[in-house]
């Protein structure tokens, strides 16, 4: 099974939305030591 998950930033210019979309995907899949995974493999 698949799971394509899309996310929208909202960002100031076009070089900063791969930084912001990044950082959005690593927050629901729980990279870091503080943050809980939303979606698990």
């Amino acid at each position: 099974m698949h799971l394509l998950i899309y996310v929208l930033v909202e960002v100031p210019n076009r070089d900063d939305a791969p930084t912001r979309g990044n950082a959005a995907f690593d927050r629901l899949v729980g990279v870091g030591p503080d943050t809980a995974a939303v979606f698990d493999y």
